[in-house]
């Protein structure tokens, strides 16, 4: 055999090789996960939980195909959903049902998934159509949903913290004092929101022993404490449970050409100092705000407004509070001193730009004034922070009514993560947070958007293995034969 015809055998023997090669790559799903938030990255975490599910798992996947136009993401879904079947051992069973279809709409309906309107333009006229987008989760008789699910961010954190709640059911209870002086119905999101989690909330206890089967405390405002409430709270915290206070430096009156009511010291701090906090009576400016469209004075129509007493603060901190936030908004906010020391963890989570002043509790509040810079104050200044001593943690928000219906003025959808988020962390679960990405869509029946998916990007990485390699392979073996028939065997 001479030198060519070995070669010839070995660059045959590299084709099976690589055929071969390629075809366990392809079944065994190797992908790479080249989107910006690792969308498609399953976490070790997840990984370990899923592997270990104790029980079968039946999973529907609802998705209308009417939004395949502006949401372009139902493989991207699926394709995950069919990794986390995977990684289960078989203990995960993946129905990709489409309730556009009578039969599935019946079974979207019996879930209680609930339909949404989206808008589309067929022959110059807008039509709105009814769509569904959401998961039935279903284990050991027990049913949880994910009612809104079309881009594959956060996919992982949503099915896994409902997974979770279905496998290892918990009873997560948390005290809740309104004392603002405000209806409790002005804080309808933030019981919602904390609903939607799985977490129960107990209201206004009337004695500490109430509260023995709740883990987190939370307290809104400071101006109207009964003596019953102020010594459950002030015991709460001294037996060194974790808490979440968000109160104001003053109060508003919207309906009084929005005039302050200034506040004396905070009745609870004393609590505060035993975690190196203190609340300040001042308030909050940023021309990094809000902007409110009002009536106008000639009540002719709206005028736009910079109004720097609602700024909107970038989160700061290492947090898994902050997980997914771009921005929150705050209204009438104070600001926190610190006084960190060798027994406490300090963590800023809201902190203004350098662009922000402080000015007097008793500054007027009407949007129509000019708003003048005290150069003197200007600079950073810390709206929410968490802190922690050997025993226990405090989360302090200098803004009582950052969750309050006021976040429809403001888009402020990310204030009410920002405080789910703050409570999932005092009970414990900082697993699931760190399973959220660091990207949010806000209102995702309206964003339309570039897709994130790299099924283009890994089906070329295939195309290269196939062609590029093997034209390789061809052209080293041309080299080869051309430099043996000029230069001999």
């Amino acid at each position: 055999m001479n030198f060519l015809d070995k070669h010839k055998i070995i660059f045959i023997l590299s084709l099976v090789f690589l055929v071969l090669l390629l075809g366990v790559v392809s079944v065994y799903s190797f992908q790479f996960d080249l989107t910006s938030g690792k969308i498609y990255s399953v976490t070790d975490y997840s990984k370990r939980f899923l592997s270990g599910l104790p029980d079968y798992l039946t999973v529907s996947f609802f998705y209308s195909d009417k939004l395949s136009k502006s949401f372009p993401y139902k493989d991207s879904i699926l394709r995950i959903l069919n990794e986390f079947q995977k990684l289960s051992d078989g203990k995960i069973t993946v129905l990709n049902i489409n309730p556009d279809t009578p039969d599935g709409k019946r079974k979207a309906e019996n879930y209680g998934l609930i339909p949404h309107q989206i808008m589309s333009v067929q022959s110059s006229s807008e039509i709105y159509e009814v769509v569904y987008s959401g998961i039935v989760l279903e284990y050991r008789g027990q049913v949880l949903t994910i009612p809104i699910i079309l881009t594959p961010e956060n996919l992982e954190y949503e099915f896994i913290s409902k997974v979770t709640r279905l496998v290892e059911p918990k009873d997560y209870r948390v005290v809740f004092f309104n004392c603002t002086g405000w209806e409790d119905s002005l804080f309808n999101y933030a019981y919602e929101v904390l609903y939607n989690e799985g977490i129960d909330i107990l209201f206004n206890p009337a004695n500490y022993e109430e509260t023995v089967n709740c883990q987190v405390l939370v307290v809104f405002g400071d101006t109207n404490v009964s003596t019953e409430q102020e010594e459950i709270i002030n015991r709460w915290v001294k037996d060194g449970k974790k808490s979440l206070f968000a109160i104001s430096p003053a109060g508003i009156d919207i309906a009084g050409n929005w005039v302050s009511r200034p506040k004396e010291e905070s009745r609870f701090q004393i609590l505060f100092n035993l975690f190196g906090l203190s609340l300040k009576n001042n308030f909050v400016l940023d021309y990094s705000n809000v902007r409110l469209a009002l009536l106008n004075k000639n009540g002719t129509g709206y005028d736009m407004f910079n109004y720097p007493f609602w700024p909107r603060v970038i989160p700061s901190g290492n947090s898994v509070i902050l997980n997914g936030l771009s921005s929150i908004d705050f209204f009438w906010p104070g600001y926190i001193e610190t006084e960190p020391n060798y027994d406490l963890k300090i963590t800023p989570l809201a902190e203004t730009g350098k662009l922000s002043w402080l000015d007097e509790i008793t500054a007027g509040t009407d949007p129509y004034q000019d708003f003048q810079a005290d150069q003197e104050t200007m600079g950073e200044h810390l709206i929410a922070v968490s802190s922690e001593n050997k025993n226990s943690e405090l989360i302090l928000v200098a803004d009582e009514l950052f969750v309050s219906n006021l976040i429809e003025s403001s888009n402020g959808v990310f204030n009410l993560y920002f405080f789910s988020q703050a409570v999932q962390h005092l009970l414990g679960l900082d697993d699931i947070l760190s399973l959220k990405k660091n990207y949010l869509i806000y209102n995702p029946l309206i964003f339309s958007g570039q897709s994130e998916d790299n099924s283009k990007t890994i089906m070329n990485i295939y195309l290269c293995l196939f062609l590029l390699i093997p034209l390789l392979i061809v052209f080293i073996f041309i080299l080869v034969r051309f430099y043996i028939k000029k230069y001999g065997k």
